[in-house]
């Protein structure tokens, strides 16, 4: 047990006891912390029994895989995360979550993995999208991020109402990045669009978007290519009000 005395404006304030064992719990308690927290919409870690959320949704075509459980190691990932495999040929892969209600401004955030992908040149496979809550399918998407090769190199693109806005810089395969998008559509003279990967911008704009966001959608359907792929994402979280911070 240590005995500290508490000094405010001069004065004694108080006398304290306090295990050794919780010291440095106390003192890092000051140290501003790295990340925020996770989002008020969502936050998925994908660490429970089944997804943490219940409003998940998948498509899975034949021979194809979607394993919100999966524990391949891989590195800046932590614990179980979600795998998407598409094996087949058949373009159905995909798990998406439902917001309570859709959502004219969000934050989102996640890490993703590409671990394999047989795409050829000018193929690209849909990665995140989302529309709102009473589509069927996510074919009209509020924001689109799709896994593109040109030249034999890998990029992702960006899309807002179907228009391609931005393209990253080359990215490999068996790589973690942590990509985060804001999407506003509020009504406001600021409405538009932000992504960001590793905390750099990639790009920006003003968008008026056609409509607001209630799903979230990880994976391939109807439009994307038929190439096989293994792709790996970690803590989802989404926010309504601010970015959230890096993938720590």
């Amino acid at each position: 047990m240590l005995v500290y005395a508490i000094v405010i404006g001069g004065l004694l304030a108080a006398i304290i006891e306090v295990p050794e064992a919780r010291l440095s719990t106390i003192l890092l308690s000051g140290t501003p912390a790295t990340t925020t927290a996770g989002g008020d919409l969502l936050t998925e870690t994908f660490d429970s029994a089944g997804y943490d959320d219940a409003d998940w949704t998948e498509g899975i075509g034949d021979g194809n895989t979607v394993d919100e459980n999966d524990t391949t190691s891989i590195t800046g990932f932590s614990g179980q995360h979600l795998q998407l495999q598409q094996a087949s040929g058949t373009i159905e892969t995909y798990a998406y979550n439902s917001l309570a209600s859709d959502q004219a401004l969000t934050y989102i955030r996640f890490r993703i993995n590409i671990q394999s992908e047989g795409l050829e040149d000018t193929d690209s496979i849909n990665i995140h999208s989302s529309d709102v809550g009473a589509h069927t399918s996510p074919g009209t998407a509020t924001h689109r991020m799709e896994l593109i090769q040109t030249s034999g190199s890998l990029y992702f693109i960006y899309k807002t109402d179907g228009t391609v806005r931005d393209t990253s810089s080359a990215i490999s395969t068996g790589t973690t990045y942590c990509v985060e998008i804001m999407v506003d559509n509020d009504g406001g003279a600021a409405d538009g669009w932000e992504w960001r990967i590793d905390g750099s911008s990639e790009g920006s704009g003003a968008q008026d978007h056609a409509e607001d966001k209630g799903r979230f959608f990880f994976g391939a359907w109807s439009g994307s290519s038929s190439a096989t792929f293994d792709v790996h994402i970690d803590n989802v979280d989404i926010s309504s009000s601010d970015w959230i911070g890096d993938c720590s």
